[in-house]
C-alpha cells in the first residue's frame, strides 16, 4: 500500500508499506519484499514525471516508527539539503496533499 506522507520532507513524499507488519525490511517474505519494491519503483517513475526538475528521487528504507514497522519513503529532491530536510511540524494542507496525490495517480503507469 502507498499513501502520501502528511508531513513530507519534500512535496510529493510517498510512504510505501507492506500489509505484512514486521519491524525490519529483511524480515519480510521474499514475495512481499518484491511487491513492495515493485510498487516503489512505479511510484519513483511517476514522481520523476511529476517533478522533472528534481535531480533525484530519494528512496529510504525505514522502520523507526511507533509501532515499529518496515516501510519505504520516496520523494523528489534537488540536492542534499532537500534530501536531509526535516519534515514540517505545522498542520498540513490536506487539500493540497490530495491534489498532489491525484497528480501522482495520473502519472502511474
Amino acid at each position: 500500500m502507498a499513501i502520501m506522507d502528511i508531513f513530507p520532507i519534500q512535496p510529493g513524499m510517498v510512504v510505501v508499506f507492506p500489509k505484512e507488519q514486521v519491524a525490519n525490511f529483511e524480515d519480510l517474505s521474499e514475495e512481499t519484499a518484491g511487491a513492495v519494491m515493485s510498487t516503489t519503483h512505479k511510484i519513483m517513475k511517476a514522481l520523476r514525471k511529476l517533478y522533472p526538475d528534481k535531480a533525484k528521487i530519494a528512496l529510504q528504507i525505514a522502520g523507526f516508527q511507533t509501532p515499529d514497522h518496515a516501510h519505504m519513503t520516496v520523494y523528489p529532491a534537488a540536492n542534499a539539503e532537500e534530501y536531509h530536510a526535516k519534515p514540517p511540524t505545522a498542520e498540513p494542507d490536506h487539500d493540497k496533499l490530495e491534489a498532489q496525490a491525484e497528480k501522482l495517480r495520473s502519472k502511474l503507469v
